[in-house]
């Protein structure tokens, strides 16, 4: 686990994901169950099909943004304009309403 491009957390296990397609589910800030849901801020995702080493993770949260991340997202929010308008392809959003950091 890494957090600000410093590793905080390392273990390793076997884990199968199964085979993951475009039409697959992948949830970010919440569980299986939609009512569970993180409670906090996530900034600047990315998924990948390969490990990262180390240097590439440091070079990434290098390379990211210092703008702070808002504490609501509005619902003119850039980011699901772009995602809405199918920038890209094979993505779909699932929006929750009141996304709020309490």
């Amino acid at each position: 686990l890494y957090i600000d491009g410093e590793v905080v957390y390392s273990k390793q296990t076997p884990v199968g994901f199964g085979d993951i397609t475009t039409s697959s589910n992948v949830r970010i800030g919440s569980g299986f169950k939609e009512m569970r849901f993180f409670s906090g801020l996530i900034d600047e995702v990315s998924m990948y099909d390969k490990a990262l080493s180390s240097d590439r993770i440091k070079a990434h949260y290098n390379a990211s943004s210092d703008d702070p991340v808002p504490q609501h997202v509005p619902e003119s929010s850039s980011t699901l304009a772009l995602l809405a308008l199918g920038a890209l392809s094979g993505i779909s959003l699932l929006k929750k309403k009141n996304n709020v950091v309490k």
